[in-house]
């Protein structure tokens, strides 16, 4: 790829790979990485082609791209938060749905912020639209504390106000509510 292209998504201040907390002495914190969220606009081919080398195993041994699926923005924008399924994080979630990392999901987030020049009125449409999709429940908040932030980090990086942050969580809870009681009244 053209290294030259590609943009950063500024989340220095991130703390959330724990690999090296797993095997740490005790000793106090230590931290192995510090994620840096790069994207490249690649055209669809370079998509399918990845998707198809991930289908038919052909990657390096041990990469992270071997489970490659290509799928929509709206698609991605809620793979945070699902709890359970047969490979879970220490925090429970379904790990062959969920983005590894909080800072990943929210790159996603960035992207969309990006696509919609971070209106306030069209991410807060879209934090609702993206919620009612899913029966899990999504969170900045939660997110922001897993990367040891807070949602003004989280507004920060999505270039958005603090105020239309807290506003799209309040879309979160109050759209998963709807969508639980939806589904609660349904027979089967």
């Amino acid at each position: 790829p053209d290294t030259n292209a590609m943009q950063l998504t500024d989340m220095r201040e991130v703390r959330d790979d724990n690999y090296a907390i797993n095997i740490w002495n005790g000793n106090g914190q230590v931290w192995a990485v510090t994620p840096y969220c790069y994207r490249l606009n690649v055209d669809e081919s370079t998509l399918d082609r990845l998707q198809t080398a991930a289908q038919n195993n052909l990657h390096e041994e041990h990469s992270e791209a071997k489970a490659y699926l290509k799928m929509p923005l709206f698609e991605a924008l809620s793979r945070y938060g699902k709890l359970g399924g047969m490979y879970q994080t220490s925090d429970g979630r379904d790990m062959e749905y969920d983005f590894r990392y909080p800072h990943e999901w929210l790159n996603i987030w960035k992207i969309a912020a990006d696509v919609l020049q971070s209106n306030p009125a069209d991410m807060q449409k879209l934090a609702t639209e993206v919620q009612e999709s899913v029966m899990h429940r999504l969170s900045f908040a939660k997110a922001a504390k897993e990367m040891g932030q807070d949602l003004n980090f989280v507004a920060k990086v999505l270039n958005v106000s603090s105020q239309t942050i807290r506003r799209m969580e309040g879309n979160f809870i109050s759209s998963n509510l709807k969508t639980y009681q939806k589904y609660s009244q349904t027979e089967i």
